[in-house]
Parts: C-alpha cells; structure tokens; sequence
C-alpha cells in the first residue's frame, strides 16, 4: 500500500513537473516570436541580413545575442520621439509630398498629350505588329528611369503588356516593375535577385526588401513561367547564400516583343565558360563580388577574354583604371598568382573571408608578388547605404 502511495506521488511530481517544462517551453516561443516581431518593426533589414550569413537566425539566439542585435542595430531615437521632433517630420514629408503631387501633375500633362488615343491603349495593340521604335513614339507610356550605379538606363514601358502575354502578366505598378526586371536581365545581364530589386526600389522609392518586391519576383515573373529562380551557397564565417535568376524561352520572347533583344547573362556565362553549374560556391562568389562592385561605382565584365595563361574571374574598371580579379575561396594556388601578375603587374584578390584572404596574401608575399585584396565577408558587413572602398589590403 505504501509503495503506491509513493509510486502515485512521484507520478504526480513527474507530471507536475513536464507541464511546467511545457509551459515554459511555450513561453520562451512566445517571448521569441514577440522580440522577432519587435527586431523586424526597429530593424527588419539588419536581421534579413543577419539570416543571409545564417538562416537558423534569429532561432539560435540566446538572450545576449538579441542584447548584442538591439544594441548594433536599433539607434537612437527610433523609439518615442519629442512632440517638437515629431512635427518636424510632418513638416517635412508635407513638402515632399507637394513636390511629388507636382511632378505627378506635369507627367499627367506630358501624357495627356500623346499622339495615341487611349482607346489604341485600350484595345492592347501587338507590339510586334509594328516596328517596336514606332510603336515607342505613338503610344501612351509609363516613364521609367532607372539608374545602376549611375551607369544603366530603363527605356520607356508600355502601359500594358503586348497582348501575346496580357493574360499571364499583371496590370499597372506591377506590370512595369515586372517589365523592368526583365529588361536588367535581358540588357544588362543581371543576374543577382537582390541588385535587381534594389536597382526598381531605387526608381519606386521602397525598400528592396519590401514583401510586394519579392513577391513580384516569387510570385509573379517565376510561376508565370518568364524565369526561373536558383539559390547558390558559399561558405563564409556561416552559411550563406544568393538568389540568382535567368529568363526562360518565353521570358525572352517577351523582351524581344518588346526591343530588348537578350544578352548573356552573368550567370549563364559563368554556367557555359566556367563549369558553374558544378562550382556553385566559386559562381556565388562571383556574382557576390560583381555586384559589391557596381554599388561601389566600378564597371564590371564577369570572364573577360585575356591573352595568356591566365583567366581572371572579373575584369572591374574605374577612373581609368583597369583590374584583372581572381576569386579565390581555396588556396595554395601560387601558379594562378603568378600568371595573374604577369598579366597586370600584379595581383588583385576575392577572398570569401578576412581569414582567407590573410591566407591568399601572404601566398603571394611568399612569392613577392605585388597585389590588393578583399573579400565577400567584409564587403557584405560595409554594405548598407553608403559606398566605401572595394579593396581592403594592398601591398
């Protein structure tokens, strides 16, 4: 009798003792979920860029991990704001807002004065029926201008799609941010999802990041069957990886319908010349490092033709200079220096982290061989907004 008194009493702490674990285990979800929600209200770029590094992030942190993130990443003042402070702001953005209204009104005019009726609009005219440079002139556009790096333009828009693909593709704001994503694959040969977001964010005024973006992008031109989508990983200090888009035979069609005859892309190049397809890390950072340097103002051609024995990743140009880069996430690779110095007169280096570019540099110091370097890691970390210096090490 007594054994089962005390068999049922420790059940009973047993049991006690599970539901309390349960409901702390629910709690600390809950409080997780809640500063996940706060973190993505204060800082919601910071912590996308914090899962890029490492997608089980934020779900890993502990309590000075989410101290540590507020802390870099919440200023000051993003909290409750003095009245005064706060009327300023209206101030402000009433101006803005006047200023807009007005350049709304004049584009209104210029369109108003068309030589196309809105009835021709209307009824969806083939643009291949006519010559595209024509057709350009007569019809009603939506002007959009765009500019990467100060070096690339998006020519006029059609109001609406050509009526070959009207039923597939969307109307409006989203049909032209549709058109301009296609035309930076088509004739700039993009190919990094994200640069292309940020370059329409810039001409839209969003952020590059915003869920309607990405859902043009995802939702929008990859189920409507105009491209197609992949995800390349790298190792840096975490896992990382890129999204990367191509277009497909009917996106193609389309750029074409519409002038914009499609070139090769980043990505397909690296896939024909380079054996992409099986180095798929060595492609991420490739593409990474390209578009690190057009935020920084360089020109870029990814696999430039060269004489000789080497066979540089990215050829970036600037102010007159011209660089030759090998993209380099192993090492001991003392042939590829030399033949890259006898090239240029020296050596010029991506690294996937500050460690390894350590590694690559002192490589070539071994073999007193003149260079500059830099790497994926560390450009990524100065990002943001402002434009800073590709290269982090000469010698």
């Amino acid at each position: 009798m007594t054994g089962d008194v005390i068999n049922r009493g420790l059940d009973d702490i047993l049991k006690a003792e599970r539901n309390l674990r349960e409901m702390a285990e629910d709690q600390n979800r809950a409080l997780r979920k809640a500063l996940t929600e706060l973190a993505y209200r204060l800082a919601g770029g910071d912590l996308e860029e914090a899962r890029k590094q490492d997608p089980e992030v934020p779900d890993n942190w502990n309590a000075e991990d989410w101290r540590r993130f507020f802390a870099e990443n919440v200023k000051e003042g993003s909290g409750w704001e003095k009245p005064e402070v706060l009327r300023n702001k209206l101030v402000l953005a009433e101006k803005e807002r006047d200023i807009a209204l007005g350049e709304l009104e004049k584009m209104r005019h210029r369109l108003e004065g068309s030589e196309t009726t809105q009835a021709q609009v209307e009824r969806g005219e083939d643009l291949e029926e006519k010559s595209v440079s024509s057709k350009v002139q007569k019809t009603k556009m939506a002007t959009a201008s765009i500019s990467i790096m100060g070096q690339n333009r998006l020519p006029e828009v059609p109001r609406k799609p050509p009526t070959r693909y009207a039923s597939r593709l969307s109307t409006g704001k989203r049909w032209r941010r549709e058109a301009m994503a296609l035309y930076l694959i088509a004739k700039q040969g993009l190919s990094l999802r994200l640069e292309i977001l940020e370059a329409i964010a810039e001409v839209d005024d969003v952020k590059a990041r915003s869920g309607s973006l990405k859902r043009m992008i995802v939702n929008g031109l990859i189920p409507k069957g105009l491209a197609t989508g992949n995800n390349l990983r790298m190792h840096l200090s975490q896992p990382a990886q890129i999204a990367v888009l191509h277009l497909t035979d009917d996106g193609k069609d389309l750029c074409r319908i519409l002038g914009w005859e499609p070139v090769e892309s980043e990505w397909e190049r690296l896939i024909r010349l380079h054996r992409g397809n099986s180095q798929g890390a060595h492609t991420a950072g490739v593409l990474a490092f390209a578009y690190h340097s057009r935020r920084r103002g360089w020109k870029v051609e990814v696999l430039p033709p060269v004489e000789g024995k080497s066979e540089p990743d990215v050829l970036v140009e600037k102010d007159g200079q011209k660089i030759y880069v090998e993209v380099e996430f192993g090492s001991d690779k003392p042939a590829k220096w030399r033949n890259l110095a006898d090239l240029q007169g020296f050596v010029a280096i991506c690294a996937a982290t500050e460690d390894k570019r350590s590694k690559l540099v002192a490589e070539c110091k071994l073999d007193r061989l003149k260079g500059r370097a830099t790497d994926i890691e560390t450009l990524i970390q100065e990002s943001g907004g402002v434009v800073g210096n590709l290269w982090h090490e000469k010698w």
